[in-house]
C-alpha cells in the first residue's frame, strides 16, 4: 500500500488512517530488509555481493516510493490543530514519528558499508517498534468493530484475526499484552495468555443485570419452588409422598443444594487458579466471570431446581443424615443431573416401547 492519501472523516479517523498506512508500509519494508539480512549470511562472497546489491537497492527504492521520509511530518500535520486528537493520541503518534526518523537515519543504503549489518539490525529494530506502536493505536478500534458482531461472552482469537496487522506471531502476542492496559478502549476482556478477547456488552444496564444474575436466579428458583408447593392450596393435588407440598422443607433442600454448588464452584476455581489454565475465575474476577458466564449460570440453576425436586420425590429428608445428601448433590450437580436424565430417558424408552406395542397390536 503506497502512502500519500489521507482517509476522509473526522480528524481522529485521519490520524488513525495515517498510522495504519505507516504500519502497512513498515511491514512491507521489513519484508525486504529480511531479504537483505538473508543476503548478509550468504557464504559465497560473489553471490553475497550480488544479493546485497540487489536487495539493498530494492529496499531503498521501496523506501523512496513510500515517501518514508515525509511520513513523520504528515503524521504531525494530522495532530496539529486538533486538541482532542492530540490529547488522546499525541504521545503514541510522536513515538511512531521519532522511531521512523531514527530508522531513516540508520537506513542501510550502501551494500559495501563495513557496518551494514549493525545498521540493518538497528533499522529493523526501529521499524518493528514503529509497527508495534502504530498497531497499538489502531488495532483497538478495529478490534471493537469485529467484537460488535460477536455475542456477549464469545471469545475472539486475536492471533488469527490480526495476523495481517502484525505478521510476526511473537509481535501479536506482545501487542495483545500491551492492549490489556487499554481496557477502557476495548469492548472486551483480554486473556493474553490464551490469546483470546471475550466480548462484553456496551450496555451498562445489561452488565449490571449480569452482575446480579446469581441473586436473580436464586430468587427465580425459590419462586418456582414456592409455586410448586402452593399448587395443593390452589386445588391442584400433588401426592404428599412426593414431598413437594411442604414449602419449608422444599426451601431447606433448595438452600442445601445451592450451598453444595457454591462450594464446588469455589473449590474448582481455586484448583484452576493454582494450575493457571483459566485466566477469568469467579474467585479472582467475579464481575467479569458473571458477565461472561451468566447464561451458563442460569442453566445451572435449572438443573439445581430439577435436582431438588427429584431428591424430594425420591424421599430424601431434610433432617438428620439426609441433609448431607443435598449438599453432596449440589457439589456434584452435573453428575447427579446426568443420572436423573439417564433414568428419565430409560423410562421414556420403556414407555415408547409399550406404546409402540399397543399401536401395533391395535392394527
Amino acid at each position: 500500500m503506497v502512502s500519500g492519501t489521507t482517509p476522509e472523516g473526522t480528524p481522529a479517523d485521519a490520524l488513525l488512517g495515517r498510522l495504519d498506512c505507516i504500519r502497512e508500509d513498515v511491514i512491507h519494508l521489513l519484508e525486504l530488509l529480511g531479504e537483505v539480512e538473508t543476503a548478509t549470511k550468504q557464504p559465497n562472497p560473489k553471490t553475497k555481493e550480488q544479493d546485497l546489491g540487489r536487495t539493498v537497492t530494492e529496499a531503498a527504492s521501496l523506501k523512496d516510493e513510500l515517501n518514508l521520509a515525509r511520513q513523520p511530518d504528515e503524521l504531525q500535520q494530522a495532530l496539529d490543530g486538533h486538541a482532542s486528537v492530540a490529547r488522546n493520541w499525541s504521545a503514541g503518534s510522536r513515538a511512531v514519528a521519532d522511531d521512523l526518523r531514527s530508522a531513516i537515519r540508520a537506513w542501510p543504503d550502501d551494500p559495501k558499508d563495513p557496518v551494514l549489518t549493525s545498521r540493518l539490525e538497528e533499522t529493523q529494530r526501529l521499524l518493528r517498534s514503529v509497527a508495534m506502536r502504530a498497531a497499538e493505536l489502531v488495532v483497538p478500534m478495529r478490534l471493537n468493530d469485529r467484537l460488535a458482531h460477536y455475542r456477549v461472552g464469545k471469545p475472539l482469537r486475536f492471533d488469527q484475526e490480526f495476523d495481517h496487522d502484525l505478521p510476526d506471531a511473537a509481535a501479536r502476542q506482545q501487542l495483545l499484552e500491551r492492549l490489556t492496559a487499554q481496557a477502557g478502549r476495548i469492548s472486551g476482556i483480554i486473556d493474553a495468555d490464551a490469546g483470546l478477547v471475550y466480548k462484553i456488552s456496551p450496555n451498562k444496564t445489561y452488565r449490571v443485570l449480569t452482575y446480579l444474575s446469581p441473586l436473580i436466579f436464586t430468587v427465580a428458583g425459590g419462586l418456582f419452588l414456592w409455586l410448586i408447593a402452593s399448587l395443593d392450596d390452589w386445588g391442584i393435588g400433588i401426592d404428599d409422598s412426593w414431598g413437594l407440598n411442604n414449602l419449608g422443607q422444599l426451601m431447606t433442600a433448595y438452600l442445601l443444594v445451592l450451598a453444595g454448588t457454591v462450594v464446588h464452584l469455589l473449590v474448582e476455581s481455586a484448583k484452576q487458579q493454582q494450575v493457571g489454565t483459566v485466566a477469568i475465575l469467579p474467585i479472582t474476577d467475579g464481575l467479569d466471570w458473571l458477565h461472561l458466564r451468566w447464561a451458563g449460570l442460569g442453566l445451572t440453576f435449572v438443573w439445581l431446581v430439577a435436582v431438588v425436586i427429584a431428591l424430594r420425590v425420591l424421599g430424601v429428608e431434610t433432617s438428620g443424615d439426609d441433609l448431607a445428601l443435598y449438599v453432596a448433590a449440589g457439589y456434584s450437580l452435573d453428575s447427579v443431573a446426568g443420572l436423573f436424565l439417564t433414568r428419565f430417558s430409560a423410562s421414556m424408552g420403556v414407555g415408547l416401547k409399550t406404546l409402540t406395542g399397543r399401536v401395533s397390536g391395535s392394527g
